[in-house]
């Protein structure tokens, strides 16, 4: 198929050609956990953005005439902004700020901010975004439920997020990929990871193989077998 691919679709591939076929088609509505995400990463990465994208909500009763009207204009003054409820402001600033006082953190995170990067992968074109490029490196932040060794080492592995460091290592060309991992609750800790040889290995084989199944692939509607499989009990169970 004649189409640029990204980490997010390409994840949807693996999972079934008609999960990429939703993951085309579907319009994405932010969950408040996303928001939430996103509000952090543009106060860490890119704060003089937020006033220009953002708009918090005041603490007000509306329910009166002089809440009303301030409400009113406040509509008028978002406009083109995003809603952000005062409570998710507050959160996310708390993350940003764990971040930002972090010290290894905040120094891997220096360097170009929100970069774009394109280009062909085993002949597909594909493009995403970094959320900081310096030197030799490219750092993706991410706001997880649970920042510790063992939970994020399950997430990424579930997420795979094998495949994500593959596909940014081969299009910015860096040999070091790191995670900065903030935990979206109180008290928002912190966490840095790198991933290992076997690590980086296995994504790539992983990113070409679904490069292959990919360009096999008729475009159609597919499922996950054609044929009947056999199910057996888990070895937990036995």
């Amino acid at each position: 198929m004649n189409t640029r691919l990204s980490y997010s679709s390409l994840k949807a591939f693996a999972k079934s050609p008609n999960h990429y076929l939703l993951y085309k088609q579907r319009k994405m509505k932010p969950t408040p956990a996303m928001q939430l995400g996103s509000i952090a990463d543009c106060l860490v990465l890119t704060p003089e953005r937020f006033e220009r994208e953002y708009s918090v909500l005041p603490e007000i009763d509306r329910r009166t005439k002089t809440g009303k009207a301030i409400y009113d204009t406040f509509l008028e003054d978002a406009q083109g902004k995003e809603l952000v409820k005062m409570e998710t402001y507050r959160e996310a600033k708390s993350i940003a700020d764990a971040v930002i006082h972090h010290r290894e953190a905040i120094e891997l995170l220096q360097g170009q901010k929100q970069v774009e990067l394109s280009g062909e992968i085993h002949g597909i074109e594909f493009r995403g975004f970094a959320d900081a490029v310096n030197s030799n490196s490219v750092i993706d932040l991410k706001t997880t439920q649970d920042a510790s060794p063992s939970a994020f080492q399950k997430q990424a592995y579930n997420l795979m997020y094998h495949l994500q460091c593959a596909i940014y290592l081969e299009l910015s060309g860096a040999k070091n990929f790191f995670w900065v991992a903030v935990e979206n609750k109180a008290p928002h800790n912190v966490a840095i990871y790198a991933p290992d040889q076997d690590f980086k290995d296995r994504g790539k084989e992983l990113l070409y193989d679904l490069c292959e199944r990919f360009k096999a692939w008729d475009g159609t509607h597919e499922s996950y077998s054609q044929q009947i499989e056999i199910l057996t009990l888990p070895n937990w169970a036995k």
